[in-house]
């Protein structure tokens, strides 16, 4: 089976997602939370607009599951590394959740396309 361009490694296109990845991460920690936190107490926890799973998902849409996936986790990867460690959790387990976090989409994908049989969504 032949794949189209946009779903063979490019590292152009990995850049687009890290950079996209990031800036999103880095706007909404720098200026969506600093301004949430004066209306919800507990803004260290929560998000209203988390716009890095935004990110996700067009990642999935435009490049497909898999390699949406591979893109997405080492985004994930590099923005904890460039932003720094978060909480007090060891690398194990902070790795764990940044795979849990950077795959939950790609997992959407491939659960939906099982459901939905006669249609490719990516």
């Amino acid at each position: 089976m032949v794949q189209s361009d946009s779903q063979q490694f490019s590292f152009y296109n990995f850049t687009i997602v890290v950079v996209s990845y990031l800036a999103s991460y880095l706007l909404v920690a720098k200026v969506l939370t600093p301004i949430q936190s004066q209306y919800i107490l507990n803004s260290n926890l929560v998000s209203l607009l988390f716009l890095p799973h935004g990110v996700r998902v067009l990642a999935c849409v435009l490049y497909g599951p898999r390699l949406g996936a591979f893109y997405l986790f080492a985004a994930t990867l590099l923005t904890g590394f460039w932003v720094g460690r978060i909480g007090d959790y060891d690398p194990l387990t902070l790795t764990l959740l940044y795979a849990v976090g950077a795959l939950s989409v790609p997992i959407a994908f491939v659960f939906l396309e099982f459901i939905h049989e006669d249609k490719k969504l990516a």
